[in-house]
């Protein structure tokens, strides 16, 4: 219901390049990537308080499959310069507003159907930002 606020976001992607061999056994694919979002109060409450934030980036994918395609091993890199308003600043707990963030991906999809992911880094401008740990993730596809 639109009377308990919400989450707006609109997202603009662009292709900057696709490469490919003959037969997709090797991908890279690059993007920019515009974001905007907001977090809006409900209607009724007290505060006139909205979060929102803005980011442009670039978003870098490849990855190369085994010669029969039972393994594929994939790397992802985005990248962006992010602009937020002092609500979002302060609910996420960094010293600015604007900053930079990315993170790096790589991972394995096998059978066709399951794929596993580690983020392995996680970089900003921001300390509170970054992370040292390795964040692993698992899926099933289709």
């Amino acid at each position: 219901m639109i009377a308990y606020g919400g989450n707006t976001v609109l997202n603009i992607e662009y292709p900057l390049m696709y490469a490919h061999s003959s037969n997709n056994q090797y991908n890279l694919i690059s993007r920019l990537i515009t974001k905007g979002a907001a977090d809006l109060p409900a209607f009724g409450t007290n505060t006139e308080k909205w979060a929102g934030r803005g980011s442009f980036g670039l978003d870098f994918y490849a990855d190369a499959a085994t010669s029969n395609n039972s393994l594929r091993f994939f790397f992802n890199l985005s990248a962006s310069k992010i602009y937020g308003t002092e609500v979002f600043q302060e609910n996420l707990g960094t010293e600015k507003s604007n900053f930079t963030f990315g993170q790096l991906t790589l991972g394995l999809i096998f059978l066709e159907n399951f794929k596993i992911s580690f983020v392995v880094s996680t970089f900003s401008s921001e300390a509170e930002l970054r992370n040292k740990n390795i964040v692993a993730g698992g899926q099933v596809l289709r």
